[in-house]
């Protein structure tokens, strides 16, 4: 039997859909996405996708955050409201701001939410760089041009966009580790050129 190897999923995130999706956006948003995850070849995380819970319909942000915590969700979350969709982006909903990020003139208060709008294909690269330090919230907001400090109901005029990579050019340039035992494959003759 060929197949391909358990792999590692990355981080796995929940998705809340505050707005109604039909069949067809629904399927657009998971296949942009799985585009920018890699999910054919080598996923860097994953998504569960939901409908929000009733108490979060329209509600802010900042509201949601604070429940997500006080049920001990400690990690990011995704958020796809109306502005969101319309804007083909997710809301990458982090956490509340630290002290040291309102000392820094980052953020308002520490009743702010750290979040960016994020197009719906770079979610996964952006996260991961946030997971490892390697960019933060705050730099790819100053960089969509983003006026800090922070509040609670900023403006972003643009999506992040991760720098703009073709996830479809790469897409066939993603490596794929095969395993396949002896006599579950042939060998061909080397040809000379």
């Amino acid at each position: 039997m060929v197949y391909l190897p358990p792999d590692q999923r990355g981080d796995c995130l929940k998705c809340y859909l505050t707005t109604p999706f039909t069949d067809d956006e629904l399927k657009a948003f998971k296949s942009a996405f799985e585009l920018g995850a890699y999910y054919k070849s080598a996923p860097m995380m994953q998504i569960i996708i939901m409908h929000a819970p009733d108490d979060y319909l329209g509600k802010s942000h900042q509201y949601m955050r604070a429940k997500e915590t006080e049920a001990g969700n400690t990690d990011p979350f995704i958020v796809v409201d109306e502005e969101a969709k319309s804007r083909r982006a997710v809301w990458y909903i982090d956490q509340f701001a630290e002290e040291d990020q309102v000392e820094d003139g980052t953020a308002e208060s520490t009743d702010v939410v750290m979040k960016i709008l994020i197009q719906t294909e770079g979610l996964a690269i952006n996260h991961i760089n946030y997971a490892i330090a390697n960019s933060s919230i705050e730099e790819d907001l100053d960089n969509c041009s983003v006026e800090l400090p922070l509040t609670n109901d900023f403006y972003q005029p643009d999506p992040q966009d991760c720098g703009g990579p073709d996830f479809e050019y790469e897409q066939p340039q993603q490596d794929v580790w095969v395993i396949a035992e002896p006599g579950e494959f042939k060998r061909a003759p080397i040809l000379s050129l």
